[in-house]
């Protein structure tokens, strides 16, 4: 038996683009010209203050549309390429007696469960997820 973990934002789920369209609602459009397909997007971790958002728009962006469970924010993210195809055989490996961990810092209301069902609904039976810092 095996025991396997993984992130889920930026490795099966994409919260950067689902993060910046929260963005552009809030503070307009300030991202570079091509970002939702350049593979190089973001280069900074801190790439929200790097293109010019405020801090109220991250903190809007937080408290009125992710933390709160009625916007399902984490269960709507986009898959990222390969991710429902990765998912199912990591699913698979489940079946066969391996442990598949998904290990996340995601918070707000629901966010736990949310992630559950994301992870379902993209491919994975019996999802385990623990949340840490």
């Amino acid at each position: 038996m095996n025991v396997l973990c993984f992130d889920l934002d930026g490795v099966f789920a994409n919260f950067t683009k689902a993060y910046a369209q929260l963005l552009i609602k809030i503070g307009g459009n300030k991202l570079p010209y091509g970002w939702e397909t350049d593979p190089n997007f973001p280069q900074s971790w801190i790439w929200e203050r790097a293109v010019g958002y405020s801090a109220k728009d991250e903190g809007v962006a937080w408290k009125q549309y992710i933390l709160k469970a009625h916007t399902k924010f984490w269960e709507t993210l986009e898959p990222l390429s390969h991710a429902r195809e990765t998912l199912m055989v990591l699913s698979g490996r489940q079946k066969r007696g391996d442990q598949v961990w998904f290990v996340s810092h995601r918070i707000g209301e629901n966010a736990h469960l949310q992630t559950l069902s994301w992870l379902y609904e993209h491919g994975i039976d019996f999802p385990c997820v623990f949340f840490a810092e």
